[in-house]
């Protein structure tokens, strides 16, 4: 089943999205994609904390953690947003990793505000 059908439907002058969200189709201004802000830099200044700890004090449990600490810094995906703006404001309604899915999204939503 195609990616886009399970969040997005057309209803006369609507766009429906994740059954909750109802917008005019003709009141849409823009539809961005954008990547959210990460916390990549918590673990990365703690990691660095205790790699100077473990330096100091010659500790491998802080120089463990430490590594772990990276390791979490470079498995944390960056997260995008689907953005809708309106003539009367902006909603984010959909979030995911997968930019991709998301750029199907918007396609689709465009193709149905241009019908």
């Amino acid at each position: 089943m195609d990616i886009k059908n399970n969040y997005v439907r057309a209803e006369h002058d609507f766009i429906i999205i994740n059954e909750q969200i109802r917008i005019n189709k003709n009141r849409i201004v823009a539809i961005i994609i954008t990547k959210q802000a990460n916390s990549r830099r918590y673990p990365i200044f703690f990691g660095v904390v205790f790699l100077l700890i473990s330096a100091i004090s010659s500790s491998s449990v802080c120089l463990i953690i430490s590594l772990l600490l990276f390791g979490l810094a470079i498995l944390m995906r960056t997260k995008y947003a689907l953005r809708i703006r309106t003539e009367s404001g902006e909603i984010r309604p959909l979030a995911s990793t997968n930019r991709s899915e998301l750029e199907q999204i918007r396609d689709y939503i465009e193709k149905i505000i241009h019908e």
